[in-house]
């Protein structure tokens, strides 16, 4: 939560900062210390593609996919917004920081909608099903419960209990692949 300061509402998303060097221009080189400016904790950024003319990252006239990258509470965020316009990314980033925005979805749930979504022949499928199966009642005995929280070293301790042979374990592996995406 960001202390309100200097008679200012709190702004969710920023953080308060001194910034000498900002201080010390307005002020025609006399520094004014403890004075404080809000900075955005969360940037938007386009990730240009290679057909792109424009490379520069400040430009946002060209149709390349808008990304975020920064601390959204507490945990590095960096993920695409899924859209091309600079005017609906930032509306996304101000509900995603007002929370309002579903960030992630549990394990379990996600497994469910995976299973539904999966075309495979049902001998296949049982397969599939039965290994993201054990991997998901890993992950929520570990005490996990959204895909943020899943790290590679949960994945690690997960396959390291996993005592099958080593191409049984490569073909778990993309399935695994199949399912995080």
């Amino acid at each position: 939560m960001v202390p309100q300061r200097a008679g200012r509402a709190e702004v969710p998303g920023f953080v308060w900062q001194t910034n000498s060097i900002t201080d010390t221009a307005e002020r025609g080189g006399e520094s004014l210390p403890g004075k404080e400016r809000i900075m955005r904790t969360v940037f938007l950024y386009r990730r240009h593609t290679r057909t792109c003319g424009r490379k520069r990252s400040d430009n946002h006239r060209c149709q390349c996919p808008v990304w975020c990258d920064g601390n959204l509470e507490g945990r590095r965020y960096h993920k695409t917004l899924k859209t091309t316009d600079w005017a609906v990314a930032t509306d996304k980033l101000k509900r995603l920081e007002q929370g309002e925005e579903p960030r992630d979805k549990p394990i379990l749930e996600a497994f469910e909608e995976w299973k539904a979504q999966l075309a495979v022949e049902e001998s296949t499928g049982r397969k599939y099903k039965r290994a993201i199966r054990q991997l998901c009642d890993f992950l929520t005995a570990r005490g996990l419960v959204n895909l943020t929280q899943l790290r590679v070293e949960d994945l690690d301790r997960f396959r390291a209990t996993r005592s099958i042979a080593k191409g049984t374990l490569l073909r778990e592996l993309q399935m695994w692949r199949l399912f995080l995406g």
